[in-house]
């Protein structure tokens, strides 16, 4: 079986590293298995980049300045037609599509055309496909019912209205991907509970047609270890009471929804805590820019 993945360049992190492992791991057992995106080679095996030349590139650039603020790229781009028959030559007998927005992304109504032709797979690592623009509504639940006047770009003048298309923009997208969507025949992969409740409460996918599919864990990277060697490494106690921040490898503030909870339950934590028990309170930092999250924690001790 030959399974061709497509996914964005723009996700060059975490997600390019998700799709590599997915993709070497398939390669491992046997299966016939490419990635294919509009961008540069990152250098593993089957890796295909589906640019030809430089005028569909220039074109995409002008593209995306004329209409970025209108989500222009999301939904087509110039050089697609030819990227994508590119794609559809590779005769995948299934394609497995991830994150499909940016400058180098994949037109969500290609995707969803190509689901007419042949088995389509997307595994929905975020919102963006459900909403006006926005990859984590951050407790706003307007992508329920059309979006419109989004809080998140609220005082961008850009960004709320397009000069090019007098549009309300969020809106305007939210419709656009409905309308896409209710024409395709998608199989969709979330990767948790949570994504499927709201996958269904989109309406934009038939329930019988979303399975649950968990992110794995590498059990040789991320083994239990000896917690007292572990914790001396990091020049932690024994005694500590620890709390543990992830967050994304490149920076670990990146979704701007999450520090500031980690920062507010932080603070009620330690409120409840006896004088005692909060002097041993220390909080484990995963990701780049530790520090500077670290600061903001006033008293509160850390390891980054």
């Amino acid at each position: 079986m030959r399974i061709l993945h497509l996914t964005s360049n723009d996700a060059r992190t975490g997600g390019a590293a998700a799709v590599e492992r997915l993709h070497r791991h398939l390669l491992a057992t046997g299966q016939e298995s490419l990635v294919a995106h509009a961008g540069s080679l990152y250098g593993y095996p089957g890796e295909v980049d589906l640019r030809r030349g430089m005028i569909g590139q220039v074109a995409d650039k002008v593209w995306r300045l004329a209409s970025d603020s209108a989500g222009g790229p999301s939904m087509w781009r110039p050089s697609w037609r030819a990227q994508g028959r590119r794609a559809e030559a590779l005769r995948p007998d299934v394609v497995h599509v991830h994150w499909t927005y940016g400058m180098r992304g994949i037109p969500l109504s290609w995707v969803c055309g190509l689901s007419r032709r042949m088995p389509v797979v997307w595994t929905m690592h975020d919102m963006w496909a459900i909403t006006g623009g926005c990859t984590n509504p951050q407790g706003c639940g307007r992508w329920r019912s059309g979006c419109g006047s989004c809080p998140q770009i609220t005082g961008d003048t850009s960004m709320e209205e397009s000069i090019e298309f007098g549009l309300d923009i969020t809106a305007w997208l939210w419709r656009r991907k409905r309308h896409a969507l209710e024409r395709a025949r998608l199989g969709v992969v979330a990767p948790s509970k949570w994504m499927r409740t709201r996958l269904e409460t989109s309406g934009s996918f038939a329930p019988e047609r979303i399975a649950v599919v968990r992110n794995v864990v590498d059990t040789d990277v991320f083994a239990p270890r000896e917690r007292e060697s572990a914790r001396a490494a990091l020049g932690i106690e024994p005694a500590a009471l620890v709390v543990l921040f992830v967050g994304k490898p490149d920076d670990v503030t990146a979704y701007r929804g999450r520090h500031p909870i980690m920062l507010d339950v932080l603070s009620r934590l330690r409120e409840s805590l006896s004088p005692e028990e909060a002097s041993k309170l220390v909080v484990l930092l995963v990701g780049a820019g530790g520090e500077a999250l670290a600061e903001q924690l006033g008293t509160l001790r850390s390891v980054c």
